[in-house]
């Protein structure tokens, strides 16, 4: 018969250290700050979707300009951009986007295959 002491084996001290683990981080999230979930759904204060609230189109198809700095890659004004909704209003033929190369964000070799 096996001679049984009261010394711990290192399995069970293993079994041990699991446990707390597994404790502290199954209640890791019931410890911590109950702060809201951010909204990420896009409306027309977001940055990537631009439009004016209350107009008949409020969401638009431009990126905002930032308050300060360059802002991003934008049409070249020697060839303005029309979209289809513009096209209809003011019945010219719509145009595709023909980007601005003087935007001083474009890196050079961007700028080269734009060209």
């Amino acid at each position: 018969m096996p001679h049984i002491t009261n010394a711990k084996s290192p399995g069970n001290l293993r079994s041990l250290i699991a446990a707390i683990i597994a404790a502290a981080t199954l209640s890791w999230p019931a410890i911590a700050d109950n702060t809201a979930i951010p909204n990420f759904m896009p409306d027309t204060t977001t940055g990537w979707i631009a439009g004016v609230p209350d107009s008949e189109t409020p969401i638009g198809d431009e990126f905002l300009q930032p308050p300060s700095g360059p802002g991003p890659v934008t049409f070249d004004r020697a060839h303005p951009f029309i979209d289809n909704r513009a096209s209809r209003q003011s019945g010219k033929s719509a145009t595709n986007r023909v980007a601005d190369l003087s935007n001083p964000i474009l890196q050079p070799w961007v700028r080269e295959e734009l060209r």
